[in-house]
């Protein structure tokens, strides 16, 4: 989850309504229990009483650990599952301009790949905290990043109106999207082998490997302002329409089903283990889990203030989440349903 795009995004919903490279720190877990539903919070070591390092995408690497980008601290952080909640940080190759990190994910080499919209950068973290950093192109601004089925990963660049793929040596390919101001958000590899992708303009995109893109409107409201999209367990694609406070379904062949969200905006989306689909939200802040049926239960944070990001299933079976605005990870263990 990329939070410079998040938060233009949420402002439309709410108005509806010079560190070493490779140099790491650690801290400890606090507030531990396996209480189905109970929320565990993991706070990030603090320079000062003022640092707020903003961590927002997360994803589950290939070595028992949750790895988060920290878009104000200009690292990569590590979170393992043994000893609970221990962080390890790594720092982006320092320059006059301060990295901004938005999204990562498992790329197909077994490293940790993730976007750096305000330096045009991809980078590339090995689980030992080596990174490399490639060009994604002038004005690219990349910001959601995905593992494709060519072995190959892909990302959106909402400024450029395009979608990228860059192999695992560095190379770049650029796709424009048909649609005028598409504005490209979230990506996620589809059971159909392509990549399906949100646009804030209203529409479900998807791009074949070989790069032909197929839109797909959702007719209830071009206002809808879709944003996270994964994968499910039913063989159909679910993304959150943060303006429409709602949960859509997408199959393969592009027809759209949506669920209306109790409370709050939701914004990033993942799949469980369980089945269901698991949803962060904020007005309130919230973590839900919605069944492929379409029942959705709530879990609320602490207080409203408490602003989750990205969220991902993690090895351990717990359901792990940014929470951006007070410089934590979170876990929370799923009931049974």
């Amino acid at each position: 989850m990329n939070l410079e795009r998040a938060a233009g995004v949420l402002l439309t919903a709410v108005s509806m309504l010079a560190i070493a490279s490779c140099s790491h720190r650690t801290s400890s877990a606090t507030n531990l229990s396996e209480t189905a539903g109970k929320i565990s919070t993991f706070v990030l070591p603090a320079q000062n009483v003022a640092d707020n390092r903003w961590p927002g995408g997360i994803a589950a690497g290939p070595d028992a650990a949750l790895w988060f980008t920290e878009f104000h601290g200009g690292r990569i952080g590590r979170i393992a599952i043994s000893p609970l909640g221990k962080i390890t940080e790594y720092a982006i190759p320092a320059r006059s301009v301060v990295p901004k990190p938005g999204s990562i994910a498992v790329g197909p080499d077994g490293a940790l790949w993730f976007t750096v919209p305000n330096l045009n950068v991809i980078g590339r973290i090995t689980t030992s905290g080596h990174i490399t950093e490639y060009s994604a192109g002038h004005a690219a601004r990349p910001a959601d990043i995905v593992a494709g089925s060519d072995g190959a990963l892909w990302f959106t660049q909402p400024a450029a109106q395009q979608i990228g793929r860059i192999t695992t040596s560095g190379k770049v390919t650029h796709y424009p999207i048909p649609t005028a101001k598409a504005f490209p958000q979230d990506i996620a590899l589809g059971p159909d082998g392509a990549l399906w992708f949100t646009e804030r303009v209203g529409k479900i995109g998807r791009i074949s490997r070989s790069g032909q893109i197929t839109e797909f409107p959702i007719h209830t409201s071009q206002k809808s302002a879709p944003f996270g999209i994964v994968a499910g367990s039913d063989h159909a694609l679910w993304f959150t329409e943060l303006n429409s406070r709602k949960i859509g379904r997408i199959t393969t062949t592009g027809h759209i089903t949506e669920y209306a969200v109790p409370q709050g905006y939701p914004t990033a989306i993942t799949a469980s283990p369980d089945g269901a689909l698991w949803f962060s939200s904020i007005l309130p802040s919230s973590v839900s889990r919605i069944a492929t049926a379409g029942t959705v239960v709530q879990f609320r944070l602490a207080t409203n203030f408490d602003k989750p990001g990205g969220i991902a299933a993690g090895p351990d079976g717990a359901l792990w989440f940014t929470v951006y605005s007070v410089n934590t990870i979170a876990r929370i263990v799923p009931p049974q349903m």
